[in-house]
């Protein structure tokens, strides 16, 4: 078992950089849509069936008008630089927070923690060390699982982020 916990504390370093690397390409990702939204433009925008643009630009308009963003009496291009204000001021701040603060999500966090911990709990659990020591070690683990093994991933990320900002 010794020599099992140096091998697997071997790991981390390894394991941490792997998940650094995830995460770094998560904080480019989002920092790529921030900008692609911030420069939006209807006009610039590519449609699947060319023939259809008219028909697209026309519906927004109509939505823009619709939605009581603008008057009825508003020209179809007055409506779409108003949609495309609305896309650049708008949308990457909710869409930005639906993806996420971080990399991943708090159960994921806790979930990552629990499979790499639990083996350990249960090889401990049938040893003749006693019952105090098993309930101690239990609640390390969950500690550590819901705790410090998240705050651990979040660090990471503040650190892959940290550099595009």
């Amino acid at each position: 078992l010794q020599d099992f916990m140096y091998v697997e504390f071997g790991l981390v370093p390894f394991i941490f950089l792997a998940f650094l690397v995830g995460s770094r390409n998560f904080a480019r990702s989002r920092a790529a849509i921030a900008r692609t939204l911030a420069a939006f433009q209807v006009d610039k925008c590519s449609c699947a069936v060319s023939t259809d643009r008219a028909m697209v630009c026309a519906n927004i308009a109509d939505l823009m008008k619709e939605t009581q963003v603008l008057d009825k009496s508003s020209t179809d291009e007055e409506a779409l630089a108003k949609f495309d204000q609305l896309v650049r001021e708008e949308l990457p701040t909710v869409l930005l927070k639906s993806l996420g603060k971080y990399s991943l999500r708090y159960y994921q966090m806790v979930l990552i923690n629990f499979l790499a911990m639990m083996p350990r709990l249960c090889d401990s659990l049938p040893g003749g060390e006693g019952w105090r020591r098993n309930v101690v070690y239990a609640w390390l683990y969950v500690m550590w699982t819901t705790t410090v093994g998240p705050w651990t991933f979040v660090l990471l990320d503040k650190f892959a982020f940290s550099a595009l900002e």
